[in-house]
């Protein structure tokens, strides 16, 4: 589980279908650029082609802000040990990546 306080985000982000207004650990280790950061990282062989974060959201209010609980039910087929190190991401309305962090 992961818990984060954020702030300067799009207002009024609501989710959508695009991974948009979404909270993902990515496969990359750096958040150099958006190429490295690559996409949501999950075990396929364990877990199969349907990705699981699709579904970990947030929602803002008016000034941009929110309280995210991050929390994949049944994981995403990887150890806490092994997702250490992966790039976090927050999505925009729109799907786009819009903050990285390690």
């Amino acid at each position: 589980k992961i818990k984060m306080h954020v702030i300067g985000l799009e207002s009024h982000c609501i989710p959508s279908n695009t991974a948009g207004c979404g909270v993902h650990i990515h496969e990359g280790k750096t958040c150099d650029s958006k190429d490295q950061v690559m996409g949501h990282y999950w075990n396929k062989l364990l877990l199969g082609e349907w990705d699981p974060w699709l579904n970990v959201t947030y929602e803002t209010n008016v000034k941009g802000e929110s309280e995210v609980v991050v929390m994949l039910l049944g994981g995403n087929g990887y150890s806490i040990d092994e997702n250490i190190g992966h790039a976090i991401v927050i999505h925009g309305q729109n799907g786009d990546k819009m903050a990285c962090g390690i």
